[in-house]
């Protein structure tokens, strides 16, 4: 589709830009019309209707598909506003989420309302998101500087798991639960990478906490493709 800008002018008089549109336009009205023009007369021939002749009999169409293009931009334009909105609105709900420790509300950040969980899992969210905020630091545990594996380490040991080794490879391997796609896990459970390179606390809705040398720890989409991950399903006491 040929997108004409929408003037002031054309929302006026649709019929007269589409006409100027033409008279300036030619070789472009004949392809938003879609026309074919005959070629020029040969001696004993009647000239055949010139393009622009034509195309000024078509005017009245010009302007209907310029005028549908007008309505085209305008929904794109509100789709764009819209898309802003809600943009606005998830991260305005992650600050939120993050401030509150993970709080019990509904929204796409939080994937769930936590309240609905398990207390266990309720328990780790809390304790995931107190480390907001923390540099990173290889090797580190503690709030003063926590790594990936760091991360995991501090906050399920927290939770009753035993998870001896700093190490995200060993993790993924060792944790134990089921290993499942990422679609299939709860607020809670783990996501891991397939090559051991990192490892993450899984925040629902497609959003994990890691820790990571750019962010620091931080709540955040999932980055990986599904190829690259998978998931450790967890299962909690009262589970």
């Amino acid at each position: 589709m040929t997108i004409i800008d929408p003037s002031a002018r054309f929302r006026r008089n649709p019929l007269a830009s589409a006409e100027e549109f033409i008279a300036n336009e030619p070789t472009q009205a004949s392809a938003t019309m879609g026309a074919t023009f005959q070629p020029a007369a040969t001696d004993g021939e009647q000239a055949p209707m010139s393009t622009a002749e034509a195309a000024f009999k078509e005017a009245p169409a010009v302007a209907t598909r310029l005028q549908d293009n007008v309505s085209a931009l305008s929904a794109y334009g509100q789709e764009m506003i819209d898309l802003k909105k809600q943009r606005e609105e998830e991260e305005r709900r992650k600050l939120e989420y993050v401030n509150q420790g993970g709080g019990s509300y509904r929204g796409p950040v939080a994937g769930a309302d936590i309240g609905d969980l398990n207390q266990s899992r309720q328990d780790v969210l809390r304790k995931t998101a107190s480390y907001a905020g923390t540099k990173y630091q290889l090797g580190g545990t503690t709030a003063k500087g926590i790594d990936c594996s760091g991360l995991v380490m501090s906050v399920y040991n927290q939770a009753g798991y035993d998870i001896s080794q700093h190490s995200a490879g060993w993790q993924g391997r060792n944790i134990p639960g089921v290993r499942t796609s990422v679609d299939n896990l709860q607020p809670g459970d783990i996501v891991a990478w397939k090559d051991g390179s990192h490892i993450a606390i899984y925040a629902g809705n497609g959003m994990i906490w890691d820790a990571a040398r750019r962010t620091g720890t931080s709540l955040r989409q999932l980055w990986a493709p599904q190829s690259a991950v998978y998931g450790i399903k967890l299962r909690f006491p009262g589970e």
